[in-house]
């Protein structure tokens, strides 16, 4: 006998509760899709005083207890396939989830856009849906408003853009378009275009825009990463790169633009191309190798200009856009010219941003405040001399990590313990989509994420860098550093000095615990094979990349060994369980190595000296101060005997 399957009767009644739900809270149209659905179940249509405003909504509708088993922060988190979300974020309607809930008979909703949705480890997404947000009468004002859309997505389909092999035409003069006057617009050296590019963004990408807080120094850092990026790739022959960054000054507002140029390699046209398109459909590399630069160009300015040559090449490619403008016409398009050289030996980019957005000024202004971060996020590639960086003619200093000389040693229970403590961890290669920067364990034919064809390339992985003591003591300069192809992704991260148990269940801060509430290890860990988030500040924590990370720095379990012996944990020999059971104290003296003056520590005294140090005064360069007067404290203690060579050697 035929029977009907429980799921079939409670996906019925899902789609019938959020039709009650439309129709008598919000008094709006529901309209059941039948027919072929390839993840949208029914459209909705705002209504107001019996108005019929034709402006829709889609509802994915889930219905059973089982989508409510993942609970989050104040909801439960809907997961969804790449497939699917590619669906909804390219739909031409505004895409809602509706969970229906069997036992209380309440429908939740959440919007799908990239405010909602979290990439997870596995290649998929998911959102999380509130148990606030019930589709009643109090949603109508936030779903009438996301009904609104904005006006060019909703006119957008999946973009068509040149591809490779259409490129050639483009830049040969074959797509030349006139302008309303019938004429060619001309480069600001007369130069007819030469052609124009199709730059219609993605959804993803517009909603972005309007929703997205990037500091000035991060769009201008993106800009340097995708010098030194392309440098990297173009091999060791390719010569230092520079680069210089000139910004305008508040007073008078004589220069509104802004300038970035590099004497790297350059790229060539179809390299360019492809990092614009990439920028502009989310079809490049979100996962922080640098081609984001048309985006954050245009959170800067409205008026595009990227100039870019390699050597031998007889013309400059030149490639401008006025977002204000395209967008005013919904026709996004940018103009492409060559321009003559008059060194062919010349090679490089330069990112012209004009007309600068109001809300940008003033922080613009604050010159110090952009130098300095520049100074830190690119601390290791500026002292390493594999980066150089102008910002108005003045070169940027590395701020370099004032620790304890690795010759340091204490002794740990008959251990000696360096003050720095090297780290190597090697991993079994990735594969990675070179279309949308997914890893992949194991090489395939198919891309999990973006579903594009053998284009996997091998990714080396590995953990490397170090942990060490600070010559001073503070209540937040300390923690670890985490860099991506060497730019600082976490700065003096403290997540690692925090333990929390597989089952969550138990959280423990494990350092700094000890009065003053101030800390000094400090560390630069390099993970090139992370995935970034698209502002590259943050890791994905969830993924087990991240956590493989974590295992190398401070092992499994806790650091302190009392709590490690009460869980039942084994020794713990990583490298930061080893500077924390050595350095944890902050007793003066050499012992622990923190200076003094015979009667208490001078933590106040060593982080003047410390500002010394970044000032690059000669005399407080290396560690003999601090070790000097954390030496004298000992000997006074001692009745001025000379042992202040207790646990330590150098």
């Amino acid at each position: 006998m035929a029977r009907r399957k429980p799921s079939a009767r409670i996906a019925s009644v899902g789609v019938a509760r959020t039709r009650l739900a439309v129709e008598s809270e919000l008094e709006w149209l529901f309209r059941e899709q039948l027919n072929e659905d390839y993840g949208v179940d029914a459209q909705v249509e705002v209504v107001d005083g019996g108005t019929v405003r034709g402006k829709l909504l889609a509802l994915q509708i889930k219905s059973g207890v089982s989508f409510f088993r993942e609970p989050g922060p104040g909801g439960w988190w809907f997961r969804a396939d790449a497939d699917h979300v590619h669906y909804w974020m390219n739909h031409s309607l505004p895409v809602v989830v509706v969970l229906y809930h069997p036992d209380t008979e309440r429908c939740h909703w959440q919007l799908v856009n990239t405010k909602t949705l979290v990439a997870t480890s596995s290649g998929g997404w998911k959102l999380l849906v509130p148990q606030v947000q019930v589709l009643d009468k109090e949603a109508r004002a936030p779903l009438r408003e996301a009904a609104k859309g904005h006006r060019v997505i909703i006119r957008i389909r999946e973009p068509q853009l040149p591809n490779r092999e259409d490129l050639s035409g483009s830049l040969s003069g074959e797509s030349r378009q006139a302008s309303d006057d019938g004429s060619l617009p001309k480069s600001e050296l007369g130069q007819p275009p030469i052609g124009n590019f199709d730059i219609t963004p993605s959804p993803r990408l517009l909603d972005s825009l309007t929703r997205v807080i990037a500091a000035p120094w991060m769009c201008v850092a993106e800009m340097i990463d995708t010098a030194y990026n392309s440098t990297c790739e173009a091999g060791s022959e390719s010569p230092a790169l520079t680069v210089s960054v000139t910004i305008p000054s508040m007073t008078g507002k004589t220069n509104n633009e802004l300038v970035v140029r590099d004497n790297g390699v350059g790229m060539a046209p179809e390299s360019l191309l492809t990092a614009i398109r990439g920028s502009f459909t989310g079809t490049g590399d979100w996962h922080g190798r640098g081609f984001n630069l048309a985006m954050m160009a245009t959170r800067l300015g409205h008026l595009i200009t990227i100039r870019t040559s390699q050597t031998g090449d007889p013309s400059w490619i030149e490639l401008s856009y006025d977002f204000l403008e395209v967008s005013a016409r919904d026709a996004f398009t940018a103009r492409i010219y060559r321009v003559a050289k008059d060194d062919p030996t010349e090679h490089g980019t330069e990112i012209t941003i004009g007309n600068l957005r109001d809300d940008q000024w003033t922080s613009f202004d604050q010159h110090k405040t952009i130098w300095e971060r520049l100074s830190d996020c690119y601390s290791y590639l500026l002292r390493e001399g594999k980066l150089a960086i102008l910002l108005n003619s003045n070169p940027i200093l590395p701020r370099r990590p004032c620790i304890w000389d690795a010759s340091r040693v204490v002794t740990l229970r008959g251990v000696p313990v360096a003050a720095v403590q090297e780290i190597n961890h090697v991993l079994p290669a990735a594969w990675v989509c070179r279309q949308c920067g997914l890893q992949h364990d194991r090489l395939g034919q198919i891309c999990t994420g973006c579903r594009a064809t053998q284009d996997l390339a091998e990714c080396p992985r590995r953990i490397w860098g170090w942990i060490g003591v600070q010559r001073y003591l503070h209540p937040t300069d300390f923690g670890l550093d985490f860099l991506r192809n060497g730019r600082k992704i976490l700065c003096r991260d403290k997540s690692l000095f925090t333990w929390t148990d597989a089952g969550d269940s138990l959280t423990v801060i494990e350092y700094p615990v000890d009065a003053p509430m101030a800390g000094r290890i400090v560390g630069e860990i390099h993970c090139d094979h992370l995935p970034v988030s698209f502002l590259k500040n943050a890791f994905d924590y969830d993924s087990n990349d991240w956590q493989q990370v974590i295992q190398a720095i401070r092992g499994r379990g806790p650091l302190g060994p009392a709590l490690r012996r009460r869980l039942g944990f084994p020794t713990n020999d990583s490298p930061l369980a080893l500077l924390f059971n050595a350095f944890r104290r902050n007793d003066p003296g050499t012992r622990y190595l923190t200076p003094g003056n015979g009667r208490h520590a001078v933590h106040q005294k060593a982080r003047e000296w410390a500002d010394r140090f970044h000032n690059c005064d000669p005399a407080f360069q290396t560690d003999r101060i601090w070790y000097e007067a954390a030496r004298s404290h000992d000997e006074i203690n001692s009745g001025n005997r000379p042992s202040g060579r207790r646990g330590l050697s150098r």
